[in-house]
Order: C-alpha cells, then sequence, then structure tokens
C-alpha cells in the first residue's frame, strides 16, 4: 500500500488560508499528524528494505528520492549505510 506524503497532501491546497489561520496555526496544530504520517513512511520504507527490496524501487513507491531512503535506512537500522 502506497503512503502519500503528507506535505505533497498539503502542498495541493492550502487548508489554513480557506479557515483563515496564519500558516504557524496550522502547522502547530497539525504537528502531531505530520509526526505520525512521517514514523509510518519510514516504517513502510524499512519493511519494504527487510523485504529485500532494491533501494531505488522503494524510492518509486513513496515517491521520495533514493537518498532520503537510503539516509532512513541508515537511520532505522542503526548504521551509516553509503
Amino acid at each position: 500500500m502506497e503512503i502519500p506524503r503528507f506535505s505533497a497532501i498539503l502542498n495541493k491546497r492550502t487548508p489554513h488560508c480557506e479557515f483563515m489561520i496564519s500558516r504557524q496555526s496550522f502547522d502547530r496544530w497539525t504537528k502531531n499528524k505530520r509526526e505520525d504520517h512521517e514514523a509510518q513512511l519510514k516504517q513502510q520504507i524499512y519493511d519494504l528494505w527487510l523485504a529485500c527490496e532494491p533501494q531505488n524501487k522503494i524510492a518509486e513507491v513513496v515517491n521520495i528520492s533514493p537518498q532520503r531512503v537510503n539516509e532512513i535506512i541508515a537511520e532505522k537500522s542503526g548504521s551509516t549505510q553509503k
């Protein structure tokens, strides 16, 4: 299951403008949701890596750069992969 990036969802629309609130307030109110989404995305990347999927394929599935995939895998596995 592909998880859309939360920032991509926010960039399509600007809900803070629709509700007449500042971007800072909107960001503060949605902080937990964004953090949860990022944790879910990192877990999906790590699970795919543990399933022996190549990093370029993982990058395509989650729609982020292969370099960022490598960083997340290194962070989750506690190593410094290059």
